[in-house]
This record gives C-alpha cells, structure tokens and sequence, in this order.
C-alpha cells in the first residue's frame, strides 16, 4: 500500500505538515487493525530494532527519502545536460526545494 500512497507524494508538491497528517491518520487505522492500544507508539509500529519489528515503514520518512532523491537526480541530470546535443543548447533544470 506505501507505494500507492508514496508515489503521488512525490509527483505533486505536498507539504510535510500534510504528510504528517496522513501518517497519524494510518497510524491511528493501523493500531486499530492490529487491536493494540492507542497509547502504542510509533515508534512500536516502525522500529527495526525491537523485539517486535513489523513490516512497515514511515510514510514520512519515504516522503523524504523519496524527495531527496529526486532532486539529487535533477542535480544529475543538470550537470550532464549542461552541454549541448547536436549543436543544439540544451536548457538546464532548476532542481525544487525540499519541502
């Protein structure tokens, strides 16, 4: 499901405080779902280190993650468009500000 909800995240320009949002409101359904309290942490829900790990991860961390990585490719390709093709100039990209 991550990947249904991470993507459109990532195309459109998403505030983190939304994002954040979004992920107590998949927080508060996945407790739920599992039957456990509430006062559950989330810790509890995302660690990787803990007796429990369960095999989900933070949608706001995938935000960011992914949001790094986009524009570390826009970096790329701006540095390897910085020539021209076939005599042609090609523009460079304006890579966007982390949100």
């Amino acid at each position: 499901m991550l990947p249904r909800v991470a993507w459109p995240l990532l195309l459109y320009e998403i505030t983190v405080t939304t994002v954040e949002k979004l992920e107590r409101t998949i927080n508060k359904h996945l407790r739920k779902w599992l039957g456990v309290p509430p006062s559950f942490t989330s810790i509890g829900l995302y660690s990787r280190t803990s007796k429990l790990q369960l095999p989900f991860t933070s949608l706001v961390e995938e935000y960011k993650v992914g949001k790094a990585r986009l524009v570390m490719k826009l970096k790329e390709s701006e540095s390897s468009r910085s020539g021209s093709i076939d005599g042609t100039k090609v523009a460079s990209l304006k890579s966007s500000k982390i949100s």
